[in-house]
């Protein structure tokens, strides 16, 4: 119970900090998701994983083994990036990842269906990125790509980072397995991993919008503010049937908040009228708190 409160905590730890148990078991999933069941059906589903599912079929080496491999230049970037926090939760995350999907090879494939390994795959990739971001490292490749899309432009989701940087090894996969299947089940796979990271770092709904126009609008922006900790927009309005002018306060919340600007502007003002609606996509600080453990 302990782990599951601090995987799907929005709270951010302390800055630099890695959480090195969540850290680990991201990990593990991750290594078994690339050994047990990508790597034994030819799916190569983009970053340092995918180019070592490749590598594996022309040179000696586990799948693991050559994904440390691939990782080592790109860590010295993270080096000077990130500093050596950073570094130290990347090598861990790399080298038990590693270590896992080659011990994978002793035992038998999850399946060997490659639509259900598509499926599974990209779960448990996307479960196993999610939780090692959420802990404070990455698991290297295009993950540290990503990281550095991610603080020029923060608006993009990470899912969207990683189609993009991704897209290229699932094309090139397809040459390297001489089958157009195996490209498009890389691509299938990368977009359940996407699905499964954003689901992971931002939470499975988007958002909810509500419009509050009451009398005692700066009441109930006050108690927001403070005591339900929500960011709030002011908006100068006029009501269509008395003409008068009255506040409007818009407040974007994810869908678990709404029932506390409910219940914050109906303790407030028992007549005051409140709209709420769904928003698919909400960009910008304060909404996407989980974003700062990407």
């Amino acid at each position: 119970m302990i782990l599951l409160n601090k995987l799907f905590s929005t709270k951010k730890s302390a800055k630099g900090r890695v959480d090195y148990p969540l850290l680990l078991l991201g990990a593990v999933i991750y290594g078994v998701s690339v050994g047990l069941v990508l790597s034994p059906n030819e799916i190569a589903p983009g970053g340092a994983s995918g180019l070592a599912v490749m590598l594996s079929r022309f040179l000696p080496l586990g799948v693991g083994s050559l994904t440390m491999a691939i990782n080592l230049p790109l860590l010295a970037v993270s080096l000077y990036v990130f500093g050596w926090r950073f570094l130290l939760g990347t090598v861990v995350a790399i080298a038990v990842s590693g270590l896992t999907a080659d011990m994978c090879t002793l035992f038998t494939p999850l399946t060997n269906d490659i639509f259900l390994s598509a499926i599974a795959g990209g779960i448990l990739l996307g479960a196993g990125c999610g939780i090692v971001f959420r802990s404070g490292g990455t698991t290297g490749g295009t993950d540290i790509a990503a990281k550095l899309i991610k603080r020029k432009k923060p608006y993009m989701a990470a899912g969207q980072i990683f189609m993009l940087a991704d897209g290229v090894i699932c094309v090139l996969s397809g040459f390297v397995f001489g089958s157009i299947d195996n490209a498009l089940y890389s691509f299938f796979t990368l977009w359940v991993f996407s699905k499964t990271l954003d689901m992971m770092l931002y939470g499975g709904d988007r958002g909810k919008l509500a419009l509050i126009i009451s009398p005692a609008a700066d009441k109930i922006l006050h108690r927001l503010l403070n005591e339900g900790n929500l960011g709030c927009t002011v908006i100068k309005a006029r009501t269509g049937y008395t003409g008068e002018d009255r506040d409007l306060i818009l407040c974007a919340v994810r869908k678990r908040r709404i029932t506390d600007v409910r219940r914050i502007a109906s303790e407030t003002d028992e007549k005051a009228f409140v709209l709420v609606g769904d928003v698919s996509e909400i960009i910008g600080e304060g909404f996407r708190l989980s974003d700062e453990y990407f």
